[in-house]
């Protein structure tokens, strides 16, 4: 590649800009290097009033960046602003992340470390590791992650109810039509006879609908079985 001048810039033949910034009222100079296909971000940020590194640094330290500006990434910025500047932008721009995040705290109470979820992702996520107990979570509703069934059902379940095996034993009651009981909440299969079901807890009702049985006779006056 041929050497030419560029304003304050020139190029050479290790693909590097070379510019010069004054350090001294004297005239010695620090010498910097950007590499090439940053070329157009000098040129937007470099004038003869204003050099290259002035302008950069004041564009980014008044905050006037913008969605816009995909091009400005940190990590090859950070050669060429200074190190309170880098690091201001670097917490103003987790500051925006953390805005426009979606918060919960990992439904794991050994665990409850707060998470972020950027909703900016163009892929809509049902599920995510948690980066701290590396255990799966539902981000759509802020709760273990629960794939035998809908967020809606498992909202509805008890604090007791909630692990992967006890989902799947509701998930067996419903395809069997098992009847739980108004009491205690344990499974009952009826294998044959009527609908009348007594419990192990005590409590006589109803196999069909569930009704307690107060008389304890075989018929039910709640659904007429």
């Amino acid at each position: 590649m041929a050497t030419e001048s560029i304003n304050a810039a020139t190029v050479n033949d290790s693909d590097r800009f070379i510019f010069s910034t004054p350090l001294s009222a004297r005239g010695s100079t620090k010498r910097d290097a950007i590499s090439v296909e940053d070329y157009d971000l000098y040129r937007r940020f470099h004038s003869s009033q204003t050099p290259f590194k002035s302008g950069f640094t004041n564009y980014i330290d008044l905050g006037q960046y913008n969605d816009e500006d995909d091009d400005l990434e940190p990590d090859k910025c950070r050669q060429i602003l200074p190190r309170e500047v880098f690091d201001r932008w670097g917490d103003s721009l987790c500051e925006a992340v953390i805005m426009s995040s979606k918060r919960f705290y990992c439904p794991y109470k050994d665990c409850s470390a707060l998470l972020f979820l950027d909703e900016s992702e163009e892929e809509k996520m049902n599920e995510s590791e948690c980066p701290h107990c590396h255990r799966m979570v539902c981000v759509e509703c802020g709760t273990k992650w629960h794939p035998e069934i809908t967020c809606e059902e498992f909202q509805k379940l008890a604090e007791n109810e909630r692990e992967r095996g006890d989902i799947l034993l509701k998930n067996m009651a419903e395809s069997k039509k098992w009847r739980r009981c108004p009491s205690c909440k344990f499974y009952i299969e009826k294998s044959e006879g009527c609908l009348y079901m007594k419990c192990r807890c005590g409590l006589a009702f109803c196999y069909n609908c569930g009704t307690p049985s107060k008389d304890h006779t075989h018929y039910c006056y709640s659904c007429r079985h």
